[in-house]
């Protein structure tokens, strides 16, 4: 429903000014709302799937793109290569999100979420390439959480990284050489581009 006719609706009952405030209230809180989309990555080696939440607020264009691309491939699994799936009828609050990425469900990695802007990510598929081809690709440009490549802002435990940060080097931590974030990231964190 189109919130000016709610508006109107809500003016013609004879509200109260108070209830008004309050109904008006709660409609821009939603309409300002960051929601995220979930990217879900389910690996065959690991027999894991990690959720990726995207912020759809400013990135819908490169999110529909990205969909439209991973709706052109019949998914399922291959040696070690993963599987993606999206669903954009369903977005959820940032609340959700981060209380998703708390979930300790699975051994390689956690969920994960984004607040930056995704880049436009390109497959390049191409007419004559098979199923199996297609599904290389996507897992050439996004195993393995690879996603962090196209988008910033990662949100790990309710901190934003800054992506030139060093993960490694801590001014708490002690001289064994062991920080604190080697015992909390997975080896595939640690390794990823955020740590260089």
């Amino acid at each position: 429903m189109d919130t000016r006719l709610v508006i109107l609706l809500l003016i013609s009952v004879d509200w109260s000014r108070n209830n008004l405030f309050k109904v008006l209230f709660l409609l821009v809180k939603n309409m300002s709302e960051n929601k995220y989309v979930i990217l879900m990555e389910t690996n065959g080696e690991e027999y894991e799937s990690w959720l990726y939440f995207l912020k759809y607020n400013g990135n819908e264009e490169n999110i529909a793109h990205l969909n439209k691309q991973l709706e052109m491939v019949n998914w399922t699994i291959i040696d070690d290569m993963s599987t993606f799936d999206m669903d954009l009828e369903h977005l959820v609050s940032e609340t959700t999100a981060r209380e998703m990425c708390m979930v300790d469900l699975n051994a390689y990695s956690f969920h994960r979420m984004f607040n930056g802007t995704l880049k436009r990510i390109d497959f390049r598929f191409k007419s004559k390439d098979k199923n199996k081809k297609k599904i290389y690709r996507v897992f050439k440009l996004l195993g393995y959480g690879q996603i962090d490549n196209f988008i910033d802002k990662e949100i790990v435990d309710g901190l934003e990284l800054d992506e030139n940060a060093d993960l490694n080097n801590s001014d708490d931590s002690d001289d064994s050489g062991d920080s604190e974030y080697e015992t909390v990231l997975p080896s595939m964190m640690r390794e990823s581009s955020l740590t260089d």
